[in-house]
């Protein structure tokens, strides 16, 4: 199987929304594909956040990883 990567952006953002969501059912959060939504488009807007996703050799979306950029380690200090 073949697995590409892509970031997620404004235009994309819709290609994590059921995934995430199923991340949140997973940890007993009730399904909820707005809240998925406007979580992972406010992230992405406000550059809080970087996204990728994985996706199969039918382009389907099959995971993702969700990075929170706090601190610098070449700066050493708190971007």
């Amino acid at each position: 199987m073949q697995i590409k990567t892509i970031k997620i952006d404004a235009s994309n953002y819709n290609l994590v929304i059921h995934l995430f969501d199923q991340y949140r059912i997973f940890y007993k959060q009730p399904s909820n594909l707005v809240l998925a939504a406007d979580f992972i488009m406010n992230r992405v807007l406000k550059n809080e956040s970087v996204i990728f996703i994985a996706q199969n050799s039918l382009d389907e979306p099959i995971g993702f990883t969700q990075l929170y950029p706090i601190f610098s380690s070449v700066s050493a200090s708190k971007n």
